[in-house]
């Protein structure tokens, strides 16, 4: 009787375990929550600093990534429009071709892809440019877009001076 009291609260105690285990992994394995655009602005954190051309870095923190986004170069009067693109995680291979995953739209839509972007890419911890050709018409605001890193589509927007 007591062999089988104690195989049952054993057979409870790993059944017990067992769901522990399986609900820790499936919030970890759970896919990103799609967002909106404007759930996406919305969550962006925006640094108070500014690089020196006067235009604020923005992070976006979404998916156990963290991308922070300071424009270097910008503007219509600009060869190149040129971004300092920082992103850092402990739970995602950062192992994208940056150079086809990020776009740059002026307010009209128009889309500019990459040129080439200077970083890495395999790590958790990169850090990088990310280059665009010349703005082809007057536009008052861009938005950089960066596709599926970690699973999310983010955006960052500025307001050209």
């Amino acid at each position: 009787m007591k062999k089988a009291i104690i195989i049952f609260i054993s057979s409870i105690l790993i059944f017990a375990a067992t769901l522990a285990v399986a609900n820790i992994m499936t919030n970890k394995k759970a896919g990103p929550v799609k967002t909106t655009a404007s759930e996406t602005a919305i969550s962006q954190q925006t640094s108070v600093s500014q690089s020196s051309n006067g235009y604020q870095p923005q992070t976006d923190s979404q998916a156990s990534v963290d991308i922070e986004v300071t424009p270097k170069a910008l503007g219509v009067s600009e060869e190149k429009n040129i971004f300092s693109v920082t992103l850092n995680t402990h739970t995602v291979q950062l192992d994208f071709d940056f150079a086809k995953i990020m776009t740059l739209k002026d307010d009209s839509g128009k889309a500019y892809q990459a040129l080439k972007w200077t970083g890495e890419s395999g790590s958790h911890h990169l850090s990088g440019d990310i280059i665009f050709p010349k703005l082809q018409q007057p536009t008052k605001k861009i938005t950089i877009l960066i596709d599926g890193v970690g699973g999310v589509n983010r955006q960052f927007i500025w307001e050209l001076k």
